[in-house]
């Protein structure tokens, strides 16, 4: 091969004027050698700078995806804690508001309850007011009947044991635990002077038997009803006592509950915020760390593509060069010696090679001609120069 070079680049320049024709061929071999190792010198440096591009961008990447990722990592777990506190807050303000609403309508039956029991009292004071007005005047017609004797009372007796019976069954039914003297006293009125009703003969009665166990019974009865209205008012006052203090209590636990309820609706406002801060910073550092890896897989394809042309270009330079070189060498050493000037007047008369040469010789020179022809046009469109 490096004959065909040396023979073809001999017949290119046999019609050169001036100078050795072999000279001109080392001439230019050594120029395409120049050529080629300035031309391998700029594409090195090209080539290393685009690899330390390809390095740091690699590494600034790299680190960028891997604080993307933490930030991920980080704001999901927020996100997570934020969402899971929300709920604890949603099942706070639920609990609240029931309790507020149990209150409400504890304080609503309480004072429906008060005001059931109040009016109660109202009958129940009233109807001992009665009974007391009724026995002071009874007492009082008893009394007179005593000053004024047996003729007198007649005229009032029938109403005055009506009297005296319907405050004993109120008195029974106020103070079931009565006298067995005021018992006696009653069971034998209503025999002997009300046992008749309305109608009853109250002729009978011997008012002198009867009538201070009468008083008695009257003024006992009187004094019953006296101590009943108190223990009613006491105890209505107690009850009322004790229904204002449930109500104010009640009252202020549901306004301290309404306060939390405030707060941890204020405190759920504020999360829900945060909340959605963070879905956007988790959205943004999202997109962002896709970029990234989707960078970062085109750049190592492009880096690993350019790698691989370097490794082929520079493989193809070295060959070249390694031709180069060996061409030079066959050129200066062999043909250079070799050489003549009748050699050089018999190519540029285009003599026709040595026919007594074997056929495989002439095959063999022809194809080394047909290939130093070719790759003399070779430096010009190979396919690692630069356009």
């Amino acid at each position: 091969m490096m004959r065909a070079i040396l023979i073809a680049a001999l017949c290119a320049l046999a019609s050169a004027e001036g100078g050795s024709p072999v000279e001109k061929v080392i001439t230019m071999l050594e120029d395409l050698q120049t050529q080629v190792i300035e031309e391998g010198k700029a594409e090195a440096t090209t080539y290393d700078k685009f690899a330390c591009f390809c390095k740091d961008m690699t590494d600034e990447k790299t680190d960028a995806i891997t604080t993307g990722q933490t930030s991920v990592d980080d704001l999901t777990a927020t996100m997570n804690s934020k969402t899971a506190y929300r709920a604890e807050l949603d099942t706070e303000i639920e609990e609240l508001n029931t309790s507020i609403t149990d209150m409400e309508d504890q304080i609503k039956s309480e004072k429906e309850k008060r005001a059931s029991e109040h009016a109660e009292f109202l009958k129940n004071d009233a109807d001992v007011k009665d009974g007391i007005h009724e026995l002071d005047a009874a007492l009082k017609v008893l009394k007179m009947g005593q000053e004024m004797g047996m003729g007198a009372f007649a005229q009032t007796e029938k109403s005055v044991f009506k009297t005296v019976r319907k405050a004993a069954l109120m008195a029974d039914a106020i103070s079931p635990k009565t006298s067995a003297k005021r018992q006696k006293v009653i069971a034998d009125l209503l025999q002997k002077g009300g046992g008749g009703g309305d109608g009853a003969d109250v002729g009978q009665v011997n008012y002198e038997d009867h009538s201070g166990g009468v008083v008695e019974v009257v003024e006992e009865m009187e004094g019953t009803f006296v101590e009943e209205e108190a223990d009613l008012k006491h105890e209505e006052q107690v009850a009322q006592q004790e229904h204002d203090k449930l109500v104010l209590s009640l009252e202020l636990q549901i306004g301290s509950a309404e306060k939390d309820l405030e707060k941890t609706e204020e405190t759920r406002a504020t999360t829900t915020k945060e909340i959605a801060s963070t879905q956007g910073d988790l959205t943004t550092t999202l997109a962002q760390l896709h970029d990234d890896q989707s960078y970062l897989k085109d750049l190592t394809a492009k880096c690993e593509d350019k790698s691989k042309e370097w490794d082929q270009r520079s493989s193809m330079r070295q060959d070249e060069l390694s031709a180069i070189t060996e061409a030079l060498s066959i050129i200066k050493g062999t043909v250079s010696a070799k050489t003549t000037e009748k050699t050089v007047r018999l190519v540029q008369k285009a003599s026709a090679v040595d026919k007594t040469d074997s056929e495989d010789s002439e095959e063999d020179e022809d194809e080394d001609v047909s290939f130093l022809q070719a790759e003399s046009r070779r430096p010009r469109s190979l396919p690692w120069r630069r356009p």
